[in-house]
């Protein structure tokens, strides 16, 4: 038989053979990864990506378009102050007989005079601010009126909640916070004259939403309030 060719040789160079193409695959792999890194590289240079971060912006605080105000004169009680022209002034009077009234029309117990400034627009929490003159006839300090005469509940329940030395055109006051269920109420008690005057109005109050623009008119009305002797 005629001699047969060698085998080992042929099967190493299909071995190198196919060495050397694995290598050219990496090779090729590699050059691409890199060439395409550089082009997306050069991309993102040229085509750089913009993020938009919504900062928050700060609600500009309004100007004070308050009301434009009137003055209010009590010449029995000698006293005065500012309101906004715009709101219902309320004097109230005597109760007679057994009928059924809002307590801003009538004179309730210890009353000598009240008077109830309501705005007029016709919403949930319209602004209120009530003036009250009780009569004195123990001759009380302050501090011993109110002792005798702290806010309570049908239940018998103490609602004040604090009381704080204030000045009531140059007179010493109380600022009283009491407890008002669904809000705060502020109540300003000062003696003068052998009266105890009282000046009522709402405090913190969640739900009223102008709640920012109603504590300037009553911040404003009680600068604005006067003993006229």
């Amino acid at each position: 038989m005629p001699p047969q060719p060698e085998k080992p040789a042929f099967n190493k160079r299909i071995v190198v053979v196919s060495i050397a193409v694995i290598a050219l695959v990496i090779i090729a792999g590699i050059i691409g990864y890199i060439f395409k890194d550089y082009l997306l590289g050069n991309a993102e240079r040229e085509n750089p990506t913009t993020t938009v971060v919504n900062l928050a912006t700060p609600t500009p605080t309004p100007a004070d378009n308050l009301p434009k105000s009137t003055l209010y004169k009590n010449e029995q009680f000698q006293y005065e102050l500012e309101y906004p022209t715009n709101w219902e002034v309320t004097e109230a009077k005597p109760r007679i007989g057994n009928k059924v009234e809002w307590a801003g029309d009538i004179l309730l117990e210890g009353e000598l005079q009240k008077v109830t400034f309501t705005e007029e627009e016709k919403k949930d929490w319209p602004g209120e601010f009530q003036i009250r003159v009780m009569e004195n006839s123990n001759n009380d300090t302050v501090e011993t009126w109110i002792e005798n005469n702290k806010p309570k509940a049908a239940g018998g329940a103490n609602l004040l909640r604090g009381t704080v030395d204030t000045v009531l055109d140059n007179s010493e006051a109380k600022r009283l916070s009491i407890f008002g269920f669904d809000r705060e109420i502020t109540e300003l008690v000062a003696l003068k004259n052998g009266y105890i005057y009282k000046l009522i109005f709402d405090g913190e109050n969640p739900n009223d939403p102008d709640r920012e623009k109603h504590q300037k008119i009553y911040e404003k009305m009680v600068s604005s309030f006067k003993f006229t002797k």
